[in-house]
């Protein structure tokens, strides 16, 4: 077992768990198929990741930017994540979904050690270790900022899903820190 680390619009649980039970998160989307390895999440923490936040690219589902870390970690951590406990073949399938239902190839061997490219191109190709929770690696899925071109402005919808993690995993939160907390990560274009 481990972690996945979640930012962006996977923070929200029943987006997320699109990824595992098939679905699609709103009318024209691509329909996700149900993971081969099951649904069911062990695990699920709020997880402070120790990297910058920020949206770039042009995701073809959502008409917009799109959320990434970058890989230098900061201190304090600035962005906030949420932690699902899965298995390894749940990764696998959540990994071939972030990049577009395409085989991905995760080393056993290599994996948390350092970043590791599961794909050749692809938004979501780099599988990046963000440490350890409770004895268990934790990981996400990101991509390389040199890659995606300049930064752009995520879609409302994505941002709905957004708020709706945010508030799911940080319920102390207000909705005035939310919006500051987007405003701040969001490029000024």
């Amino acid at each position: 077992m481990l972690w996945y680390a979640a930012y962006g619009s996977n923070l929200s649980l029943a987006r997320f768990r699109l990824y595992l039970d098939g679905g699609k998160p709103f009318d024209n989307a691509r329909e996700y198929p149900p993971c081969p390895a099951g649904s069911v999440i062990t695990g699920d923490k709020a997880f402070p990741i120790d990297r910058q936040l920020y949206f770039a690219g042009k995701s073809k589902q959502w008409g917009a930017g799109v959320a990434f870390v970058d890989f230098p970690v900061v201190d304090p951590p600035p962005t906030l994540g949420r932690a699902y406990r899965l298995s390894l073949d749940q990764l696998t399938h959540v990994a071939r979904q972030e990049n577009g239902g395409r085989e991905v190839l995760v080393d056993v061997e290599r994996i948390g050690k350092q970043p590791l490219e599961i794909r050749p191109h692809g938004y979501y190709r780099i599988l990046l270790p963000l440490g350890q929770l409770d004895g268990d690696m934790v990981v996400t899925l990101t991509g390389r900022r040199d890659e995606r071109g300049h930064d752009t402005r995520p879609s409302e919808a994505y941002l709905d899903w957004f708020r709706s993690g945010l508030w799911e995993t940080y319920p102390d939160l207000k909705a005035a820190a939310i919006d500051a907390y987007l405003n701040k990560h969001l490029p000024r274009v």
